[in-house]
């Protein structure tokens, strides 16, 4: 464990706040009297991702901590309600082990117990008022007028495969599909992995089985994620107006038969020069330097491949009308996602975290790009991802993700909806054993967490709530930061502060659906 030097102690903290600098390892507690159901937010202002700012009560137990770096910006925030009258302890931690970094703390928020419960109880009557139940007339409300002149719609959920959120997409989905706007859903998932399952939904000669089990990533294959995978194809049976599937994730498993079928056609003499992108060897030097057991040998050694996956790229687009000819729109598309993943996939994972990370969003805000570039002029493309990658904001030190890349190039033709619950069952993967699934059960949402409000809600089924032209009180308080449930897909999620996420919702989305209870079935 990293050892912490104290540079001061028990300092009152200023009502206009403070500031200072911090040498490596280092850390400076204050102290401020608070009354018992008190509302605090704190806010800590520091370079970098080093920081941290810790709050504990009279007894010296630590405040849990379900608040983080807060999306575009180089702050952190801490938000609670004192749960006892009396002294407490606020600390700024610098985690660094080798740089002095300066902070500003302040007090952006103070309301005592009186003032707070007034406070809500104004929010819950504009709650009640403005959620919108889960109907049919809803989302057909949604898709043919409020999002009339949308071109790329985002839609979230906070952890992987729940069934009620899968339930959403179906429906949102087919009520785009009926206005006659939607042909294409891109999904968060490597197309090669996903094309068996776009045949399934198109009624080829696809098994379910054998398309489910194409689904590498084992928290697509629940029960909920099949359940909207069946929907799909029962909707393409029964109208010309079909829809598609494309997978816009650069990952991917390698598997790269029909690419070699689709070359073979088009350009038999370049495919050595597939066979040689796609070499096991490269993928496994590149995910070792993603986990950081790589060398400079290695880095070095995916120049070559990443210089001929470009080359090839360039073929594509230098080649495309001709290709597409000798084959078909689907295989060109798909030998072009397989082509472009791989290149990514080896150039990207040379990068330090937490740029790795950051440009696996970059790579699939350019398929989505590219995806909507061929649509017709009044079309609209769905794209399905964890609401971690919808948001519109960028994340600070982990870089802009997809949502961010969008909205600054469609503006307000891109929206961003995100979904949350408040308690009930989520899956994540226990790494090191085989990717086996767990499923994990989360009680009532935490205090002052997004969920605990909208957890107030008389609905006990789950709503849509528009965040764009708020009045108050639900404006000034959805412009704040809040900690959002944000499930991440491996067991770190039963860490119950590793379950949520700091946002500024009214700025990251422009719709939240909530569930009060999520359900998961494998």
């Amino acid at each position: 464990m990293l050892a912490i030097t104290l540079v001061h102690a028990a300092e009152p903290l200023p009502s206009e706040g403070t500031s200072g600098r911090l040498e490596p390892k280092s850390i400076a507690v204050f102290t401020l009297p608070l009354q018992a159901g008190e509302l605090v937010q704190l806010d800590l202002a520091a370079p970098g991702w080093v920081m941290d700012v810790v709050a504990k009560t009279p007894d010296g137990t630590r405040l849990a901590d379900y608040t983080t770096s807060i999306y575009g910006t180089n702050s952190y925030t801490r938000r609670f309600i004192a749960p006892d009258a009396g002294m407490y302890g606020v600390s700024v931690q610098n985690w660094s082990t080798s740089e002095t970094t300066p902070f500003m703390l302040k007090i952006t928020e103070q309301k005592g117990p009186a003032e707070h419960r007034a406070r809500m109880v104004d929010f819950e009557k504009w709650l009640s008022n403005a959620a919108q139940p889960l109907t049919r007339e809803t989302w057909q409300h949604l898709a043919t007028e409020q999002l009339a002149t949308t071109r790329i719609v985002g839609l979230g959920e906070p952890s992987h495969g729940g069934t009620e959120f899968w339930q959403d997409r179906l429906a949102l989905t087919l009520a785009l599909a009926r206005t006659g706007r939607l042909h294409s859903i891109a999904i968060e998932l490597p197309h090669d992995e996903l094309s068996p399952m776009n045949g399934y939904i198109q009624g080829d000669d696809v098994g379910r089985r054998k398309a489910r089990a194409a689904l590498q990533f084992p928290l697509w294959q629940a029960d909920g994620v099949m359940a909207f995978f069946d929907g799909l194809r029962e909707y393409n049976t029964g109208t010309k107006n079909k829809v598609r599937l494309v997978g816009i994730d650069p990952r991917t498993s390698g598997n790269n038969e029909q690419l070699l079928q689709f070359i073979a056609k088009v350009s038999p003499a370049d495919k050595e020069a597939f066979e040689k992108l796609f070499d096991p060897q490269w993928a496994s030097m590149a995910v070792r330097l993603l986990q950081g057991k790589g060398n400079a040998g290695d880095a070095q050694a995916l120049d070559g491949p990443v210089a001929q996956g470009n080359a090839l790229l360039a073929s594509f687009s230098t080649n495309e009308t001709d290709w597409i000819k000798a084959t078909s729109p689907v295989e060109y598309e798909y030998a072009w996602l397989a082509t472009n993943a791989r290149t990514r996939m080896l150039a990207d994972y040379r990068k330090p975290f937490p740029e790795s990370y950051s440009l696996r969003d970059k790579a699939m805000a350019e398929v989505v790009t590219s995806l909507e570039r061929k649509l017709p002029p009044r079309e609209i493309l769905l794209v399905l991802c964890h609401n971690a990658h919808i948001s519109k904001s960028d994340t600070g030190y982990l870089g802009n993700r997809l949502g961010n890349h969008l909205s600054e190039k469609y503006g307000k033709r891109y929206i961003a909806i995100a979904g949350s619950f408040g308690r009930g069952k989520f899956s994540a993967i226990e790494y090191g054993s085989g990717y086996r699934v767990n499923t994990y059960r989360t009680a009532a949402p935490p205090p002052e967490t997004l969920e605990s409000y909208l957890d107030r809600s008389p609905l006990q089924s789950g709503y849509l709530l528009p965040l764009s032209d708020l009045p108050e009180p639900a404006r000034g308080w959805f412009s704040h930061p809040m900690a959002m449930r944000n499930i991440p897909a491996d067991s770190n999620a039963t860490v119950q502060e590793r379950q949520f996420e700091t946002v500024l919702p009214s700025r990251d989305f422009d719709y939240l659906v909530f569930h009060k209870t999520q359900t998961q079935t494998d």
